[in-house]
């Protein structure tokens, strides 16, 4: 019977994940898409994969911010009153 592959994890799915940790995550996975212009200047659009949800940059620094913005952990302390 041939091993199945989880889409998710990208690991086998009936071997060990590399951190035990990470089967109880919410993973979130980004795709960056970045151009430079002829002045050297950086800039694109970060995409969460699940929710389509784009971010446009416009240099390197604000990329991790944006990353940060977007992750499920971090909407949800915004929305979430203390």
């Amino acid at each position: 019977m041939p091993r199945s592959w989880s889409p998710r994890y990208k690991h086998r799915m009936n071997e060990t994940p590399i951190d035990p940790d990470m089967a109880r995550l919410d993973l979130t996975t980004f795709i960056v898409r970045t151009c430079r212009d002829r002045a050297g200047r950086v800039s694109g659009v970060i995409e969460a994969v699940r929710t389509h949800r784009k971010e446009r940059f416009e240099d390197l620094e604000a990329i991790g911010g944006l990353i940060a913005q977007m992750t499920p952990i971090a909407s949800r302390e915004q929305e979430s009153p203390r």
